[in-house]
């Protein structure tokens, strides 16, 4: 599997993860972190200047990129969920495109 090594290496886990529905932040990090925690180098592990892990951080910044292109929202402060492609304003995302490739990989397996 594919090392993680930027916050736009997470984005896929992110959306495969919000699949389930509305979650909140927290859940997102564990289920994140137990997903591709293993893929992660130790720099990871370090702490940032505002004394969050460096991979809760890239999680954060990953919603945050994710919620700016129109793949997900939080319609209450701490929590996420997939936007519905059929209400979305914009068009299907290179994202969704990714979790199918990674479905795909993954059967193989």
């Amino acid at each position: 599997m594919k090392e993680i090594k930027t916050e736009k290496d997470l984005h896929v886990p992110i959306l495969t993860i919000l699949r389930g529905g509305l979650l909140h932040i927290n859940v997102i990090r564990k289920k994140v972190l137990r997903r591709c925690g293993s893929r992660m180098d130790s720099t990871f592990f370090s702490e940032t200047r505002d004394g969050d892990r460096k991979w809760s951080d890239y999680i954060g910044r990953g919603l945050y990129k994710l919620k700016e292109e129109g793949s997900i929202s939080s319609p209450k402060r701490g929590w996420w969920q997939l936007v519905n492609p059929t209400t979305s304003k914009t068009p299907p995302c290179a994202s969704s495109i990714a979790i199918q490739e990674e479905d795909l990989q993954n059967r193989k397996l």
